[in-house]
């Protein structure tokens, strides 16, 4: 009984992504469409991406700070504690302290090149 339920969870999600994705889409059409009937240009009010190229550098350090993790929790899983316990707080905790030391170095060298 529970599997029947577990199994309906992410076919649930999937299908609520897609449908929310084929509307989102929708809109953004119809909202273009009204735009260029009352004359105005839909180009002008689009987002412009502006990528800063570090994505990977923090990537790495969340990586780097996840692998610890799993290194620390296991240490701490011989040392006696929980397993349930030790791993996803250790995985959760350095792969955050690793994301903010990647924000932190990408904004440093950011500003660096900047002046």
């Amino acid at each position: 009984m529970h599997n029947d339920i577990a199994l309906l969870i992410p076919i649930f999600a999937i299908l609520g992504g897609i449908t929310m994705i084929i509307f989102i889409r929708r809109y953004e059409y119809l909202e273009k469409q009204q735009m260029i009937e009352k004359g105005m240009d839909p180009t002008d009010f689009m987002k412009v991406k502006k990528s800063s190229g570090w994505g990977a550098v923090r990537f790495a350090f969340t990586a780097i700070g996840v692998g610890l993790g799993i290194f620390i929790a296991t240490i701490l899983r011989d040392s006696g504690m929980d397993e349930d316990t030790a791993f996803p707080a250790m995985i959760l905790i350095m792969g955050g302290i690793g994301l903010l030391a990647g924000t932190h170095y990408a904004k440093k060298q950011e500003n660096k090149e900047s002046h």
